[in-house]
């Protein structure tokens, strides 16, 4: 069955809806009642444009016996669904359902069609609905909300769930999740010093606390105040040199200025060898080696991470390595694949949007 589901999950990501529907049958026969077989039935039933079928579908995990399991029970290599670890929760019916809404686009270079957004709509409309049922069921549901309104550039209202938490034993991941709404929605400077403010003076009250820091980190590196972002980040190592967060966006922000690749790559070296080669950490050292101009290392790197944990940036780097490498068709092919994946130029963190549009300018031939 893992198989199984790894590969329907690939064909409907590459649109293939069609090819994918016999293979989803097998996987029903084998595995009837798990949540992964559930989820794959909605995404095929939103490719063919079956709105209302996939709502109803995600829906009712809640009142059948289907339980979650692990990201790992996920892997194509894994024959079995792996244990039941707990029963389906109202968020993560919402948080499939926000997934489900993600997956409706058009065919390449066209505008959704006006059936396509309204069922895009009737999908993010019962996200929320079951976001504020899981809020009103969990203390710390609100959190799930407001990420979710963030992601739909709702940002005063995320910003406003938010408040109460910044005062009570939810500050930490309170911080991180704010800086995080600011970077998914379309924030404006007075949102960045709301934020920026409570940060300041939380650190003073907790100036060892690790989350504070990376989320004061993250959010001058959001403002693109990179000095004191690398300050902070060096702050945060000192205090645990195996920060595996600090030590990787460090090592980018060293990259990305030009001045301290030699210095970037010990420090993404540190990352790995303190949380193992995980896809983001293989996908930075990769950025890593393009600025030392070495496509080739890159290459195995993003070959590596693109096989555990497949992300659109990923493509793109590849992209960039090949198109180091002198393989202009290779780097065409991943570019593509970056775009099918949903890749935008605004995913990009901003110092590496000038070699996205020098790639895309080389491969379209000007």
């Amino acid at each position: 069955p893992g198989y199984l589901a790894w590969y329907v999950r690939a064909l409907l990501a590459r649109g293939e809806a069609a090819q994918a529907e016999s293979w989803l049958e097998q996987l029903v026969r084998l595995e009837p009642d798990s949540a992964r077989t559930a989820e794959l039935r909605a995404g095929w039933l939103v490719a063919r444009g079956k709105y209302d079928e996939a709502i109803a579908l995600a829906e009712g995990l809640l009142a059948s016996e289907a339980t979650e399991v692990e990201p790992a029970d996920l892997d194509p290599a894994a024959e079995t669904p792996g244990k039941a670890v707990r029963r389906v929760t109202a968020g993560a019916v919402a948080t499939l359902l926000e997934r489900l809404a993600e997956t409706v686009k058009a065919a390449e270079s066209r505008e959704p069609t006006a059936e396509q957004m309204a069922g895009k709509a009737k999908l993010l409309a019962a996200a929320e609905q079951r976001y504020r049922q899981q809020a009103a069921a969990d203390p710390n549901g609100f959190m799930l909300l407001a990420g979710f309104l963030a992601r739909q550039d709702r940002i005063d209202e995320a910003l406003e769930l938010c408040e109460p938490g910044w005062h009570a034993q939810t500050a930490e991941p309170v911080a991180l999740l704010a800086v995080g709404m600011l970077r998914s929605a379309t924030a404006d400077a007075p949102h960045v010093a709301r934020v920026e403010a409570k940060l300041r003076e939380l650190v003073e009250q907790k100036p060892e606390s690790l989350a504070l820091l990376e989320a004061l980190a993250n959010l001058y590196d959001l403002k693109g105040d990179y000095a004191r972002a690398q300050q902070t980040y060096r702050r945060i190592i000192a205090l645990d040199p195996k920060h595996m967060v600090a030590l990787n966006n460090l090592a980018l922000l060293r990259s990305y200025s030009g001045h301290g690749v030699q210095e970037s790559l010990a420090l993404i070296t540190r990352a790995i060898a303190a949380a193992g080669p995980r896809p983001v950490l293989l996908d930075s050292r990769a950025s890593i080696h393009l600025a030392r101009r070495r496509p080739r290392e890159a290459i195995e790197d993003l070959n590596e991470a693109l096989a555990d944990g497949p992300t659109a940036a990923m493509y793109f780097h590849l992209a960039q390595a090949h198109q180091m490498a002198g393989n202009r068709a290779e780097a065409a092919a991943a570019l593509k694949q970056a775009r099918q994946q949903g890749f935008e130029p605004s995913q990009l963190h901003p110092l590496e949007v000038e070699g996205y549009e020098k790639l895309a300018k080389e491969l379209a031939g000007r």
